[in-house]
Protein backbone atom coordinates (compact mmCIF):
# COMPACT_ATOMS: atom_id res chain seq x y z
CA UNK A 1 0.00 0.00 0.00
CA UNK A 2 2.79 2.72 0.86
CA UNK A 3 3.95 2.42 -3.06
CA UNK A 4 0.34 3.42 -3.80
CA UNK A 5 0.51 6.94 -2.11
CA UNK A 6 3.25 8.73 -4.10
CA UNK A 7 0.94 7.96 -7.59
CA UNK A 8 -2.68 8.63 -6.33
CA UNK A 9 -0.91 11.86 -4.47
CA UNK A 10 0.74 12.89 -8.08
CA UNK A 11 -2.67 12.21 -10.28
CA UNK A 12 -4.30 14.21 -7.21
CA UNK A 13 -2.29 17.44 -8.04
CA UNK A 14 -2.48 16.82 -11.86
CA UNK A 15 -6.46 16.90 -11.65
CA UNK A 16 -6.26 20.13 -9.13
CA UNK A 17 -3.96 21.99 -12.08
CA UNK A 18 -6.36 21.05 -15.03
CA UNK A 19 -9.41 22.53 -12.39
CA UNK A 20 -7.68 25.65 -12.43
CA UNK A 21 -6.73 25.75 -16.05
CA UNK A 22 -10.53 25.30 -17.08
CA UNK A 23 -11.79 27.79 -14.75
CA UNK A 24 -9.97 30.84 -15.86
CA UNK A 25 -12.27 33.38 -17.12
CA UNK A 26 -11.11 36.03 -19.40
CA UNK A 27 -14.62 38.30 -18.58
CA UNK A 28 -13.10 38.02 -14.62
CA UNK A 29 -9.82 39.61 -15.53
CA UNK A 30 -9.16 42.66 -13.32
CA UNK A 31 -9.58 45.64 -15.05
CA UNK A 32 -10.49 45.08 -18.62
CA UNK A 33 -12.80 48.12 -19.95
CA UNK A 34 -16.96 47.91 -20.26
CA UNK A 35 -19.23 49.81 -21.21
CA UNK A 36 -22.69 49.93 -22.66
CA UNK A 37 -23.70 52.05 -25.80
CA UNK A 38 -26.72 53.71 -26.59
CA UNK A 39 -28.35 55.44 -29.58
CA UNK A 40 -29.25 59.43 -29.19
CA UNK A 41 -32.81 60.36 -30.15
CA UNK A 42 -33.01 61.01 -34.12
CA UNK A 43 -35.74 62.05 -36.66
CA UNK A 44 -34.22 60.03 -39.04
CA UNK A 45 -35.60 56.72 -39.25
CA UNK A 46 -32.23 54.33 -40.46
CA UNK A 47 -30.80 54.63 -37.08
CA UNK A 48 -32.30 55.45 -33.69
CA UNK A 49 -32.67 55.13 -30.23
CA UNK A 50 -34.52 51.48 -30.63
CA UNK A 51 -31.93 50.16 -33.45
CA UNK A 52 -32.40 46.11 -33.49
CA UNK A 53 -28.97 44.93 -35.02
CA UNK A 54 -25.93 44.80 -34.33
CA UNK A 55 -24.11 47.57 -35.11
CA UNK A 56 -20.49 47.90 -36.06
CA UNK A 57 -18.63 51.08 -34.51
CA UNK A 58 -15.13 52.12 -33.74
CA UNK A 59 -12.91 53.49 -30.34
CA UNK A 60 -10.21 55.97 -30.58
CA UNK A 61 -7.97 55.22 -27.53
CA UNK A 62 -5.33 57.51 -25.93
CA UNK A 63 -3.61 56.73 -22.77
CA UNK A 64 -2.66 59.37 -20.77
CA UNK A 65 0.74 60.39 -21.60
CA UNK A 66 0.45 59.16 -24.68
CA UNK A 67 -0.43 61.71 -27.83
CA UNK A 68 -1.64 59.24 -30.38
CA UNK A 69 -5.12 57.77 -30.67
CA UNK A 70 -5.71 54.01 -31.17
CA UNK A 71 -8.19 52.56 -33.57
CA UNK A 72 -9.90 50.20 -31.24
CA UNK A 73 -13.12 48.11 -34.11
CA UNK A 74 -15.93 47.17 -31.84
CA UNK A 75 -20.07 46.12 -32.15
CA UNK A 76 -22.39 47.81 -30.46
CA UNK A 77 -25.68 44.97 -29.55
CA UNK A 78 -28.50 45.10 -31.13
CA UNK A 79 -31.05 46.52 -29.27
CA UNK A 80 -33.50 49.20 -27.38
CA UNK A 81 -31.80 51.34 -24.91
CA UNK A 82 -28.34 50.44 -23.57
CA UNK A 83 -26.71 47.76 -25.04
CA UNK A 84 -22.84 46.58 -24.05
CA UNK A 85 -20.40 47.51 -26.75
CA UNK A 86 -17.70 44.49 -27.41
CA UNK A 87 -14.34 44.97 -28.57
CA UNK A 88 -13.02 43.32 -31.36
CA UNK A 89 -9.84 42.91 -29.30
CA UNK A 90 -10.18 42.59 -25.35
CA UNK A 91 -9.54 46.49 -23.74
CA UNK A 92 -7.95 47.13 -20.37
CA UNK A 93 -7.56 50.01 -18.38
CA UNK A 94 -4.14 51.30 -17.77
CA UNK A 95 -1.87 50.19 -15.38
CA UNK A 96 -1.56 51.41 -12.06
CA UNK A 97 -4.44 53.60 -12.16
CA UNK A 98 -3.47 55.82 -14.94
CA UNK A 99 -6.40 57.50 -17.38
CA UNK A 100 -7.63 56.33 -20.64
CA UNK A 101 -9.62 58.43 -23.14
CA UNK A 102 -12.19 56.78 -25.38
CA UNK A 103 -13.84 58.51 -28.82
CA UNK A 104 -16.97 56.14 -30.01
CA UNK A 105 -18.16 57.04 -33.37
CA UNK A 106 -19.83 55.11 -36.76
CA UNK A 107 -19.52 54.48 -39.52
CA UNK A 108 -15.97 53.03 -38.70
CA UNK A 109 -14.54 53.76 -42.06
CA UNK A 110 -12.85 56.96 -42.33
CA UNK A 111 -10.04 57.16 -39.49
CA UNK A 112 -7.14 59.35 -40.42
CA UNK A 113 -4.69 57.63 -36.98
CA UNK A 114 -2.00 59.48 -36.26
CA UNK A 115 -1.18 62.10 -33.30
CA UNK A 116 -4.09 64.38 -33.32
CA UNK A 117 -5.83 62.12 -35.95
CA UNK A 118 -9.72 61.99 -36.65
CA UNK A 119 -12.14 60.14 -38.23
CA UNK A 120 -12.69 62.11 -41.83
CA UNK A 121 -15.65 61.19 -43.85
CA UNK A 122 -17.11 61.72 -47.12
CA UNK A 123 -20.46 62.76 -47.64
CA UNK A 124 -22.06 61.90 -50.60
CA UNK A 125 -25.98 62.03 -50.32
CA UNK A 126 -28.62 62.81 -48.17
CA UNK A 127 -29.13 59.59 -46.64
CA UNK A 128 -25.31 59.88 -45.18
CA UNK A 129 -25.72 59.38 -41.11
CA UNK A 130 -22.95 60.24 -38.75
CA UNK A 131 -22.32 59.60 -35.18
CA UNK A 132 -20.30 60.16 -32.11
CA UNK A 133 -20.15 59.67 -28.53
CA UNK A 134 -17.97 62.77 -27.32
CA UNK A 135 -14.39 61.96 -25.25
CA UNK A 136 -15.34 59.68 -22.40
CA UNK A 137 -12.39 59.80 -19.74
CA UNK A 138 -11.94 56.82 -16.86
CA UNK A 139 -9.64 54.92 -14.80
CA UNK A 140 -9.47 51.89 -12.91
CA UNK A 141 -10.76 51.47 -10.41
CA UNK A 142 -12.33 54.39 -8.84
CA UNK A 143 -13.53 56.01 -12.36
CA UNK A 144 -14.74 53.22 -14.79
CA UNK A 145 -16.70 54.26 -18.05
CA UNK A 146 -19.76 52.62 -17.88
CA UNK A 147 -21.78 54.12 -20.99
CA UNK A 148 -21.64 56.29 -23.76
CA UNK A 149 -24.03 57.68 -26.18
CA UNK A 150 -24.32 57.89 -30.34
CA UNK A 151 -25.31 61.03 -30.91
CA UNK A 152 -26.11 62.06 -34.44
CA UNK A 153 -23.97 65.12 -35.64
CA UNK A 154 -26.42 65.72 -38.92
CA UNK A 155 -29.23 66.89 -38.85
CA UNK A 156 -32.65 66.49 -41.50
CA UNK A 157 -33.72 69.34 -43.20
CA UNK A 158 -37.21 68.89 -44.48
CA UNK A 159 -38.50 70.53 -47.19
CA UNK A 160 -42.57 71.01 -47.77
CA UNK A 161 -42.88 72.89 -51.20
CA UNK A 162 -46.51 74.44 -51.53
CA UNK A 163 -48.06 77.34 -53.49
CA UNK A 164 -51.91 78.80 -53.64
CA UNK A 165 -51.92 78.39 -57.42
CA UNK A 166 -51.27 74.42 -57.44
CA UNK A 167 -53.55 74.22 -60.57
CA UNK A 168 -50.61 75.87 -62.18
CA UNK A 169 -47.89 74.63 -59.56
CA UNK A 170 -46.77 71.82 -61.64
CA UNK A 171 -44.18 69.27 -60.11
CA UNK A 172 -41.40 69.62 -58.24
CA UNK A 173 -38.78 66.68 -59.13
CA UNK A 174 -35.68 67.72 -57.11
CA UNK A 175 -34.33 70.21 -54.53
CA UNK A 176 -30.99 70.25 -53.95
CA UNK A 177 -28.08 71.97 -51.25
CA UNK A 178 -25.43 73.28 -52.98
CA UNK A 179 -21.93 74.15 -51.38
CA UNK A 180 -21.26 71.34 -49.34
CA UNK A 181 -17.91 70.42 -48.55
CA UNK A 182 -17.43 66.80 -49.82
CA UNK A 183 -15.47 65.83 -46.83
CA UNK A 184 -16.17 66.71 -42.76
CA UNK A 185 -14.69 66.01 -39.37
CA UNK A 186 -14.72 66.30 -35.75
CA UNK A 187 -12.08 66.49 -33.08
CA UNK A 188 -12.18 63.42 -30.59
CA UNK A 189 -10.64 65.54 -27.63
CA UNK A 190 -14.31 67.69 -27.97
CA UNK A 191 -17.28 66.36 -25.08
CA UNK A 192 -20.04 67.73 -27.56
CA UNK A 193 -18.24 67.50 -31.28
CA UNK A 194 -19.65 69.07 -33.97
CA UNK A 195 -18.98 68.49 -37.80
CA UNK A 196 -16.61 70.63 -39.36
CA UNK A 197 -15.40 70.71 -43.19
CA UNK A 198 -12.06 69.68 -44.64
CA UNK A 199 -11.65 72.86 -46.95
CA UNK A 200 -9.20 71.07 -48.75
CA UNK A 201 -12.20 69.13 -49.89
CA UNK A 202 -13.76 69.28 -53.17
CA UNK A 203 -17.09 71.14 -52.84
CA UNK A 204 -20.19 68.85 -53.63
CA UNK A 205 -24.23 69.53 -54.03
CA UNK A 206 -26.36 67.54 -52.37
CA UNK A 207 -29.97 65.67 -53.68
CA UNK A 208 -32.50 66.24 -51.42
CA UNK A 209 -35.25 62.57 -51.44
CA UNK A 210 -38.94 63.12 -52.44
CA UNK A 211 -41.69 61.82 -51.38
CA UNK A 212 -43.79 59.65 -53.19
CA UNK A 213 -45.76 62.79 -53.73
CA UNK A 214 -43.22 64.71 -54.76
CA UNK A 215 -43.91 67.59 -52.74
CA UNK A 216 -41.78 67.12 -49.32
CA UNK A 217 -37.90 66.57 -49.19
CA UNK A 218 -36.29 64.89 -46.68
CA UNK A 219 -31.77 65.85 -46.77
Amino acid sequence: MKKIYPIVFLMAVLSGLQACSDGDDPDSLTGRLQLEGAIGASTRAVLNSGYEADLAVCFARCDAGESAWQELPAVRIGGAGSTPVVFDVPQFYPEGGKSVQLHGYYPRSGWAGGAGGAPVYTVADGETDLMATGVLNGSYPDAQITGCTFRHLLTQLKFVCFSDQPDLWGAVTQIEVEGIYRQQTFRLTDTNPTLSPVTTSGVATLGAIGTAAGRTFDL
